[in-house]
């Protein structure tokens, strides 16, 4: 998204060991739309249909400005990281 591209046509799929994080379309991305563009359903039912149409919505730069409002750092980790965090967590907290 931080490039203006949101497409399910990269066949390129990683499985990890966050199986919550291995979806091509994230359930809630409409609502993460309608958060940074404004609150303005009607341009979000726009960039759905036209996603759910085609496979793929390209966000204009004002778009793409709106996103880094919300957005200002993403980053992966290695499935032995995701281990060592969660061990981390049941350790401290179960």
């Amino acid at each position: 998204l931080m490039f203006g591209d949101f497409n399910n046509r990269d066949q390129t799929y990683f499985w990890t060991k966050s199986p919550a994080m291995d979806v091509q379309v994230a359930y809630n991305m409409e609502r993460f739309f309608w958060l940074c563009l404004n609150r303005n359903a009607s341009v979000v039912k726009d960039i759905m249909h036209t996603f759910e149409r085609t496979g793929v919505y390209k966000f204009d730069y004002v778009q793409q400005q709106q996103f880094r409002k919300f957005v200002k750092v993403a980053y992966t980790v290695s499935d032995s990281q995701i281990e060592s965090i969660t061990q981390h967590f049941v350790r401290t907290y179960n």
